[in-house]
């Protein structure tokens, strides 16, 4: 039988016990905390998951390489909600009356139903979007986007755009950006302060508001108004490009 000497708290077998308990518990902690870590770029995240939690039908994706098919997350009463933050690279397919959100300097690829809204600020976005869009391209965003009928885009704020649309849709380009349209018939485009290459087929209609700079193609009837401080360049089917100052148009 051991005396008192031999046990208690201060007993050295008694301590390095209490110290092999302390440090298996931070080990797993520590292990536990690394598993829910945001991820570095280059991670491949498969959205609901670590890196990118989903409340409901909304999602956000912290960085890495996101996927989301937002038939994941949505029901028929919740729509999808997608932010791509973190300069992620987020890879996003989603169904109707979907909201995306690219946050300055990441990078999304986005495959969109109808009736999509979309805002890529100061990111890259590719978009591929079905009818009633409406997307926003500012801040220095670099837009690619190909949208059907009905679409409502614009472009700001020093950004560049490369939109091809359907039918009446509508176009805002300011701000000091740069776009390139190519348009469907009755399609109407603004251009203030920005440089436009249009090419509108018929129907369509260009005004080129204050320092706006627009170079109109119009492969069938459409109007052009040029206002005092804008510079445009206008050519129509079979025709060559000529000066337009003021209103004019080609079938008018």
């Amino acid at each position: 039988m051991r005396g008192p000497e031999e046990t208690g708290p201060n007993h050295p077998v008694t301590t390095m016990i209490k110290t092999f308990l302390l440090a298996t518990s931070l080990s797993l902690f520590g292990a536990a905390l690394f598993g829910c870590r945001s991820p570095t770029p280059g991670d491949n995240v498969q959205c609901p998951g670590p890196g990118c939690p989903c409340r409901g039908a909304e999602c956000t994706c912290n960085g890495g390489s996101c996927n989301l098919d937002c038939a994941d997350v949505e029901t028929a009463a919740l729509t999808c909600e997608f932010d791509c933050n973190g300069a992620a690279d987020c890879n996003v397919t989603c169904g109707q009356a979907c909201d995306i959100e690219c946050a300055p300097g990441t990078a999304c690829m986005v495959t969109a139903a109808a009736n999509a809204e979309l805002d890529c600020s100061d990111a890259t976005c590719e978009i591929t979007a079905e009818s009633g869009a409406d997307i926003g391209c500012e801040r220095g965003a670099q837009c690619v986007v190909s949208a059907t009928t009905n679409a409502e885009l614009d472009c700001e704020s020093n950004a560049t755009c490369d939109f091809t649309v359907g039918a009446n849709s509508m176009v805002d380009c300011e701000s000091g950006s740069t776009c390139t349209v190519v348009a469907d018939a009755n399609t109407d485009v603004e251009c203030l302060r920005a440089t436009c290459d249009l090419t509108l087929a018929a129907g369509g209609s260009v005004y080129c508001g204050v320092d706006g700079t627009c170079t109109v193609t119009c492969e069938g009837a459409c109007e052009v108004e040029c206002v005092g401080t804008a510079t445009c360049t206008l050519q129509c089917a079979g025709g060559e490009a000529a000066p337009l100052v003021g209103t004019g148009g080609c079938g008018v």
